[in-house]
């Protein structure tokens, strides 16, 4: 199962941090087992700092948040909060508390117990400031708009640069910003600045939008539901796969180069700090005792194959 990390100074997240602690509810071997009909989602709540937060709401929202079905409960003198939501029945997490900001999860539907959840509110302070820094001229105000921040990270952990955030074609915000490591507007239309040292001061990308909505907002073919409400964040955190590049692997003419030819001679443009004379193109020349060719060279033996790959490297796979 997917791991979703907090960042201590991401002040907009609403972050779930799932460690291998998933249980299937209602599992059986037997082939008539009894379908699953409700499930547990808990977890524990904190500030942004990591203390944990007694006293804040949590719904369970199927539809509409004065739906009387809807499931609640309330976090103890630990931050530890349980509900049970029906299986298999899309919801979405909506966290309430004084001085913080309102939070939501993308909705998903699930049919397995949700435990363990790690989940950081800003205060409305901490969450005004991000917001401030990411839309310097405008200064949007939290309480009227519809937020959406997003995280992209690899299964490492780690931030992914050059990624965009897409949605549904009926769906425009009213502005949005990939931001740098310092929470500011970086003017780019992918994710950039990744790795920040210490951690980014805001998440990946910010969003705001005019009206209440729910959207589709994909990435990297991954598409996340998203309640988006007015006066409210919704995070959502994306885990794609990594895109490093493998490093090149020397070819064996050039590592015979670099161990018993570079410390005299030249190279073409692979290597021009030697004294001695440019062996680029002069591959033919070589011999299986290279002592018949200059007496600084003496000793020195290739074998046939050695021959060859040197050959190759100096009169193929370097230019002058």
């Amino acid at each position: 199962m997917k791991t979703l990390r907090t960042r201590s100074k991401a002040a907009l997240l609403l972050s779930y941090v799932a460690a291998s602690a998933f249980v299937l509810a209602g599992c059986s071997s037997d082939d008539d087992a009894a379908p699953v009909t409700d499930i547990t989602v808990s977890g524990v709540i904190t500030d942004t700092s990591g203390a944990t937060l007694s006293g804040v709401g949590v719904q369970g929202v199927y539809a509409s948040p004065d739906q009387a079905s809807n499931p609640t409960a309330t976090t103890d003198a630990s931050g530890f909060f349980s509900m049970v939501v029906d299986a298999g029945r899309a919801f979405y997490l909506h966290g309430t508390f004084a001085g913080y900001a309102t939070m939501n999860s993308e909705k998903v539907a699930s049919s397995i117990n949700i435990a363990n959840l790690d989940i950081g509110i800003p205060t409305l302070a901490e969450a005004q400031a991000i917001i401030d820094t990411a839309f310097p001229l405008s200064e949007p105000v939290l309480g009227t708009h519809a937020w959406l921040v997003v995280d992209i990270e690899d299964e490492n952990g780690d931030e992914v640069n050059d990624v965009a955030v897409e949605y549904d074609t009926s769906v425009t915000p009213a502005d949005s910003a990939y931001t740098d490591c310092l929470g500011n507007d970086s003017g780019a239309s992918l994710t950039t600045g990744a790795p920040c040292t210490p951690d980014r001061e805001a998440p990946m990308y910010i969003a705001y939008f005019d009206n209440t909505a729910e959207i589709s907002v994909t990435v990297s073919g991954v598409t996340k539901i998203a309640p988006v409400r007015l006066g409210e964040v919704t995070f959502l955190e994306y885990e794609i796969a990594s895109t490093v590049t493998p490093p090149v692997v020397p070819s064996a003419g050039q590592v015979i180069y670099d161990a018993d030819c570079a410390r005299c001679h030249k190279a073409g443009s692979y290597d021009t700090s030697g004294d001695n004379s440019d062996l680029i193109n002069d591959g033919n020349l070589l011999v299986p005792d290279l002592g018949t060719l200059s007496g600084q060279m003496a000793g020195l033996t290739l074998t046939a194959q050695e021959i060859t790959d040197l050959t190759a490297f100096l009169d193929v796979e370097i230019t002058p």
